[in-house]
């Protein structure tokens, strides 16, 4: 080889490798770049707002925002995705099922209640001490369990409960409190009625996958990276991100899965001695509350207000499935965003919930 073919070919392979080098330094620090949830912004925000009786105690707050910041995601068979184990001062994931941690400290543990639902259930916006889960362990003495999960869908949950259930545990009440992520993220365009939120980033990586001794294997992480941020910019471009409004037929799926997988759970529960509840969860587009200051993307509304009265028809007159879309009707200011509440909107809810348990006479 002469000597000038010889440089350039060595100008070409530093290039590469550096390439290669910042690529991966891009690709791992995606989760803070793109991925870190939009959530996190609107908890910023609620607090230089400050909307919320919550908002003077901002000490606690940023810590929460700053750990729910550094939360990363663990894959798991079936239902995809955890978070990782975190020991923070204001969440804590821990447990061979990597839950948030709930406070039972007034509870007997006689009776257990397992908690699903997405990342309102699983607890943004608040410590451990004032999840869904805690609140309403110290309001019924029942001990309780969160295994919500950012973004999770309701079939989501039930695959973790056959999971749970097939490992021997057997609780007495179980809460599904839904509909959140089922209606936005199926609505998507690029979704389906089958789908969970993170279907097309699977379906890339498994497309895009190399064996590790071909060349290309090493560059995964950098097609990972640019697939990635193609997606953000292609959802920041486009106007009309979701296609329920102008395709009917997938509305009616994603509700008449959302249901179905209801009607499943409470089965399964049902035929191991405990007791279901199904809850269609608030959203701001249906609460008579404060919005002052909190974001409304119109999109996001016109999904909820084709999906959920959908949903209400279908569980109209089915024991154990509810609407407590009107559970946050308060003169409050308890929404840090379309559906992530305060740890005093959550209050609410666990009230709501210890008030249906005592309407159906308690627990078996």
């Amino acid at each position: 080889m002469r000597p000038g073919s010889a440089q350039l070919a060595k100008t070409i392979m530093y290039n590469v490798l550096v390439f290669f080098v910042v690529g991966n330094i891009f690709y791992w620090s995606i989760p803070t770049l793109v991925a870190v949830p939009k959530i996190v912004r609107a908890v910023k925000t609620w607090i230089s707002d400050a909307r919320s009786s919550d908002a003077p105690d901002q000490a606690w707050l940023r810590t929460h925002i700053r750990e729910t910041g550094a939360l990363r995601t663990v894959y798991r068979s079936y239902v995809e995705w955890r978070q990782s184990a975190t020991n923070g001062e204001t969440i804590n994931v821990e447990g061979p099922y990597l839950q948030r941690r709930t406070v039972n400290e007034r509870t007997s543990g006689e009776k257990k209640a397992y908690f699903f639902g997405g990342s309102t259930m699983w607890g943004v916006g608040a410590d451990d001490a004032r999840t869904i889960p805690s609140q309403f362990a110290a309001l019924t003495g029942i001990h309780s369990e969160n295994f919500g999960e950012l973004s999770y869908t309701a079939h989501q949950g039930l695959l973790l409960l056959i999971q749970l259930l097939q490992n021997g545990h057997r609780p007495d009440l179980v809460v599904f409190y839904d509909g959140v992520n089922d209606a936005l993220h199926k609505c998507r365009n690029e979704l389906g009625a089958d789908s969970h939120e993170r279907e097309s980033q699977f379906r890339f990586v498994m497309q895009n996958s190399a064996r590790p001794d071909s060349f290309s294997y090493y560059f995964a992480p950098i097609l990972n990276l640019a697939q990635k941020v193609n997606l953000e910019l292609s959802r920041a471009a486009r106007q009309d991100q979701y296609d329920c409004p102008r395709n009917p037929a997938k509305a009616e799926a994603i509700s008449d899965h959302l249901v179905s997988d209801w009607r499943f759970a409470k089965q399964l529960v049902e035929m191991h001695g405990g007791t279901f509840i199904g809850l269609l969860q608030p959203v701001i587009y249906f609460s008579q509350t404060r919005v002052e200051g909190v974001p409304l993307p119109k999109e996001f509304g016109d999904q909820y207000r084709l999906i959920y009265p959908m949903v209400r028809k279908k569980i109209a007159g089915i024991p154990g499935l509810y609407d407590i879309t009107s559970v946050l009707d308060v003169d409050e200011a308890i929404y840090i965003d379309f559906c992530h509440l305060t740890p005093a909107g959550n209050r609410y809810v666990a009230q709501r919930v210890a008030e249906i348990v005592a309407a159906r006479g308690g627990i078996r």
